[in-house]
């Protein structure tokens, strides 16, 4: 993270259990690689993503998709995406973002209310579509 970040804004680890921290009233945002599972529990718990697809069409669909319809936000090109997954394919050869550009992109998400009013928005249509 940045020097001088706010180290209670931030919650950085390995592993998480994701249902538990995206349904938490405290989380506003997070960074998913848009696989449609964790992209439909970010909609469910009303938690706008930061898109960081690696790697597969359908993440780059998903990230587009939700991108599109201003319910979230691209981490990186999501065309870098686009890629079959090959074990050379798993990993980008450098750094393509920095600690400063997930800072500046979670100041974004977190202060335009657009972005969390369309993400409600996606979520009313999932739950009139039957989803929970």
């Amino acid at each position: 993270m940045p020097k001088g970040y706010d180290e209670q804004m931030y919650w950085v680890d390995e592993w998480m259990p994701q249902i538990e921290v995206l349904a938490h009233p405290a989380v506003k945002a997070g960074i998913t690689h848009c696989g449609p599972g964790g992209a439909f529990e970010f909609i469910h718990c009303g938690v706008v993503p930061l898109c960081f697809p690696h790697y597969a069409t359908e993440q780059k669909y998903v990230a587009d998709a939700l991108i599109e319809r201003g319910a979230g936000l691209a981490l990186i090109d999501t065309k870098l995406a686009d890629r079959q997954a090959e074990p050379e394919n798993l990993y980008f050869p450098l750094p393509i973002f920095s600690s400063a550009d997930v800072a500046k992109k979670f100041g974004e998400l977190l202060s335009v209310p657009a972005y969390s009013d369309n993400l409600m928005a996606l979520k009313c249509v999932a739950t009139a579509a039957g989803g929970r």
